[in-house]
């Protein structure tokens, strides 16, 4: 019963990982052949956590708002300026009877009552807005990127514990324990119930690498950039 149970199980992860690798294949235009399954972590960050302030500067969304609240303080500047007195200055020359005339004038026109209060008040609140738009997506990018990083460093350490310590020790019982089996001095129960122990710690060991892998994607769409990967 153990036996078909498990022969079960095998058949149906099977067919997922068939059917997953060929729906993988059609979305990136590649045929299944092409397609392998990695038994460890291929995508490994070249950053490190002291590197993430970096990388919510170099976002490009930052980028993008930053971009756009240099130009609406330009726009706030010529909009404080657009009130001010305009200046006119020139010099003339006239001639009448037997007299040359020559001077200079100098003409300033002096906004009393449209300072253009309207527009700068338009143009500072652009401004503003922008700039709460910038803090609240840095703030939110910088708590993307630490919540990526954090959980691809717990996959990570799980991962390699498992795969590096775990594992090893489980397959060390399981050989034990068939041995102990076939000399008869442990019972099937026994033995059943370490071969549940070893398929526990593999099924950890893959499920933290499929963590570490989903977190370094989550890391990639955090930061804007596939430039973390070498």
């Amino acid at each position: 019963l153990e036996l078909e149970r498990t022969r079960t199980k095998a058949a149906a992860a099977t067919s997922r990982r068939e059917a997953s690798l060929a729906t993988l294949a059609d979305l990136i235009g590649l045929p299944a052949s092409e397609l392998r399954l990695s038994d460890r972590i291929e995508q490994v960050p070249v950053i490190s956590r002291a590197t993430v302030n970096s990388l919510v500067d170099a976002h490009p969304r930052l980028r993008r708002l930053n971009a756009e609240e240099s130009a609406l303080r330009a726009l706030t500047r010529s909009a404080e300026i657009a009130w001010r007195p305009d200046i006119d200055a020139g010099v003339f020359a006239a001639r009448e009877a037997d007299a040359d005339e020559f001077g200079a004038r100098l003409v300033i026109a002096v906004p009393v009552w449209d300072r253009n209060q309207g527009g700068i008040a338009a143009a500072s609140a652009r401004v503003a807005r922008v700039s709460a738009e910038l803090a609240a997506a840095r703030r939110a990018i910088a708590s993307e990127i630490d919540a990526a990083w954090s959980r691809y460093e717990r996959a990570l350490a799980l991962a390699t514990v498992s795969s590096a310590t775990l594992r090893q020790r489980s397959a060390d019982l399981l050989g034990l324990a068939t041995r102990g089996y076939a000399a008869g001095e442990t019972g099937l129960l026994e033995l059943l119930d370490v071969r549940r122990a070893a398929l526990e710690i593999e099924t950890e060991r893959v499920g933290a690498l499929a963590e570490a892998a989903d977190a370094v994607n989550d890391l990639i769409t955090a930061a804007g950039t596939e430039g973390i990967l070498p």
